[in-house]
């Protein structure tokens, strides 16, 4: 239970976080420096597994093991899952910093990872997507039914159970058209199914 460098040398022994009752492969991997780790309570009774972060020499981030869920670091920042008094202790996402403070304050019911300085939440379930800058400031609200994170200065969104794309001014690109998500892009290139499979540019 640990990481193992190029040469398959074992160079972060985490044997100290291992329960039996977590495999290996839930362990997560390096995002900007962190780790994803879980710590499982002994007894199968006890409270849910939490998660924490550690770095490259496996040093615990901030105050542990004290999320429910936790993501990867993407520009800075990891969507966490806490317990939250003011939702009469129903979870909800907040995003951290390096630290472990929290960075934006939700909680939100759902989220995505920054990309490109925006990230696309949710506040509760049924309510439409929309996206925050790094500041936790809305920035566009259009009503998206889904909402996908952005890849060069495009992203997929999903009205009337159609995608199509808009740009980083949330302005459409691409009038919702296609019945299957449009995949990310890479290259000026994204993946989408329609009636066959294509590439559709922009």
């Amino acid at each position: 239970f640990g990481f193992i460098d190029r040469t398959g040398r074992l160079v972060l022994d985490l044997q100290e976080y291992r329960t039996d009752s977590i495999p290996t492969t839930r362990l997560g991997q390096f995002s900007e420096g962190l780790c994803v780790v879980p710590k499982s309570n002994a007894r199968p009774n006890d409270k849910p597994n939490l998660y924490g972060y550690i770095d490259s020499n496996a040093h615990l981030l901030g105050g542990g093991f004290t999320y429910l869920e936790a993501a990867d670091f993407s520009e800075g920042l990891a969507a966490v899952r806490t317990f939250r008094k003011q939702t009469k202790g129903e979870p909800g996402w907040d995003f951290i910093d390096k630290t472990g403070s929290i960075k934006i304050k939700g909680p939100f019911e759902q989220v995505q990872n920054f990309s490109q300085g925006l990230a696309a939440v949710r506040g509760h379930l049924g309510e439409p997507w929309y996206y925050i800058n790094r500041d936790g400031q809305e920035q566009f609200h259009r009503g998206f039914e889904l909402a996908e994170p952005f890849f060069e200065d495009r992203a997929a969104v999903r009205l009337n159970q159609k995608w199509g794309l808009i740009n980083r001014e949330g302005e459409a690109v691409l009038c919702p058209t296609y019945e299957n998500k449009i995949q990310a892009f890479h290259e000026g290139f994204a993946a989408v199914e329609n009636s066959k499979y294509a590439q559709v540019d922009y």
